[in-house]
């Protein structure tokens, strides 16, 4: 199993998932994977977690501080999506009913 390590080419759901399933196969409680997880982060995930002042009192507690904190970069598909309707502009003799079509495939 892979530490997070918090950095941007790791994405956090991703690990979540796979240390999920790990748990499931181990068997193991809600407050035991609270504890393992720990031993399964690095660097800036680690150094986040130990200066957290409240600790957290379900492993559903941590995953969603885990995303909250260390949110995955945006699908590539969303990214050129949102950039396809920032720069889509109606052209000069484009209907307004084919630009809007056309908008809505995006």
């Amino acid at each position: 199993l892979t530490k997070f390590s918090g950095s941007q080419q790791q994405h956090v759901n991703d690990w979540l998932l796979t240390i999920n399933q790990k748990f499931d196969a181990c068997e193991l409680t809600e407050p035991q994977r609270r504890k393992w997880a720990v031993a399964f982060l690095s660097d800036e995930a680690l150094k986040w977690h130990t200066r957290q002042l409240i600790k957290f009192e379900t492993w559903n507690d941590l995953q969603n501080a885990l995303r909250d904190n260390f949110p995955s970069p945006p699908e590539p598909s969303q990214s050129l999506r949102h950039q396809q309707i920032l720069l889509r502009k109606q052209g000069d003799t484009e209907e307004f009913t084919q630009y809007y079509a056309n908008m809505t495939k995006l």
